[in-house]
């Protein structure tokens, strides 16, 4: 037992220390880890098979070791979970879930790894705030590198509404892992943040249109967080009559329409478009609402 104990106290360290490397809350890994001894010890038990594998492999390339360590890891999650038996390696359902968690995992990776740097929000808004403080000639212009002596507080209020505003945003949803203020927007979400300007450069009708769909589940998402204690149907009945009335102002044209723009704008950087389509149609569904049919 001491052996084990010692074991799983070492993995638990490296786990730890792995985890550092990313922009994760690694505290609550290792609670989940904790929670079931004898899956912490299963998942050892698979790492150090998959190490062995890797090793009497030597010729395989950077993707085939990829592709060979999470499918590994998959069907072991798979075969210890219950819930998950579904997705095994003998159903149909396999290759495509696989598929799916394969994608989404190394997108996870790609925004979360410290090996990726971030920018920050101030250098984020000297390169695409409409305020123009990056070109020269503007009456805003200043040289990034000497910030502190010629920033404007336009600069500094500018950095506070969107401080708000994204935190706002990211805190309504089920993770939000804080980043450090010099990485606080990750590289391969650079590029998607960036359409905040693009926006405020579009027709009122549309730039309401986005607005009204960011508000659409604010009510059912409070009742949502209020189910954990406690269900009132009359208050979510009553949430889900501001959403539909919510629904019946937004137009379906307008809603397409600034599906277009913001397609457009991914595909002006192809560098992370695949993810940025993939957060795009999770968030917004624009596949799933085109594809809908509606009976006579």
């Amino acid at each position: 037992m001491g052996e084990s104990k010692k074991e799983r106290d070492f993995f638990l360290e490296y786990l730890f220390d792995r985890a550092m490397n990313f922009h994760l809350d690694s505290k609550s890994i290792l609670s989940y880890m904790f929670k079931d001894i004898s899956f912490l010890f299963a998942f050892i038990d698979a790492k150090e098979s998959i190490i062995f594998d890797v090793r009497d492999n030597p010729g395989l390339t950077g993707t085939e070791i990829i592709d060979m360590v999470f499918l590994k890891i998959y069907d072991f999650v798979v075969a210890n979970n219950d819930t998950f038996r579904l997705f095994g390696n003998e159903t149909l359902l396999h290759d495509d879930v696989f598929d799916a968690c394969f994608f989404s995992s190394i997108c996870m990776f790609i925004h979360s790894t410290k090996r990726l740097s971030g920018v920050s929000l101030r250098k984020f808004l000297y390169k695409y705030s409409t305020a123009n403080y990056s070109l020269k000639g503007s009456t805003n212009y200043f040289e990034y590198d000497d910030y502190t002596k010629n920033a404007s507080d336009l600069l500094t209020s500018e950095e506070t509404k969107l401080r708000q505003t994204r935190y706002r945003l990211l805190s309504k949803r089920a993770v939000y892992n804080k980043r450090t203020e010099w990485s606080a927007i990750a590289a391969d979400s650079e590029h998607e943040w960036s359409f905040y300007y693009v926006l405020s450069e579009l027709n009122n009708d549309i730039q309401e249109t986005y607005k009204r769909i960011g508000n659409l589940y604010n009510d059912i998402n409070k009742e949502r967080e209020l189910s954990n204690y406690v269900v009132d149907e009359k208050r979510l009945d009553g949430a889900f009559d501001k959403f539909t009335r919510k629904v019946k102002k937004i137009k379906y044209e307008q809603v397409l329409d600034l599906h277009k723009i913001i397609i457009s704008h991914i595909k002006s950087n192809m560098l992370y478009s695949g993810l940025n389509l993939y957060r795009f149609e999770r968030m917004l569904r624009l596949y799933q609402i085109t594809s809908i049919t509606i009976p006579n």
